[in-house]
């Protein structure tokens, strides 16, 4: 079985790096777009830099790319597999394995891309209806 976590970046938190916020520099037409969308919130907000204009916002969410999202993915996508049984495997930190019904289920993943595999489509059906929806 194989499948795609929805929205794995937008679930996880950006955590702040020794006390630095993430940031995102906005520019060209979607600082207009945004502005369009809601003048009081954003009007004040706009910089000019020459004749381009620059929105800063602070990153409360991941957004697909960024390094340190894909680092809060995987660390949250870990913890989450260890409370169901999985143990990852030493020699590969993409791939984890337990045992369901007396037979090793194994998983690995890249990214939000993950692979399932079960002697038994039971495992993989328990995988995909149970954890894979938290």
């Amino acid at each position: 079985m194989t499948a795609d976590v929805p929205n794995a970046f937008v679930q996880c938190k950006v955590n702040q790096i020794n006390g630095e916020r993430i940031m995102m520099k906005i520019r060209g037409a979607l600082v207009d777009i945004l502005v369009d969308l809601d003048p009081k919130l954003y009007t004040d907000h706009v910089v000019y830099y020459g004749k381009s204009k620059i929105l800063y916002a602070l990153m409360l969410k991941g957004l697909y790319e960024m390094p340190i999202a894909s680092l809060q993915y995987y660390r949250r996508f870990v913890k989450d597999i260890r409370k169901i049984g999985f143990v990852l495997n030493p020699y590969d930190p993409c791939t984890a394995n337990r045992i369901v019904n007396g037979l090793q289920h194994t998983i690995v993943w890249h990214v939000d891309d993950i692979k399932s595999s079960h002697q038994n489509k039971e495992g993989n059906e328990l995988m995909a209806k149970t954890e894979l929806e938290k």
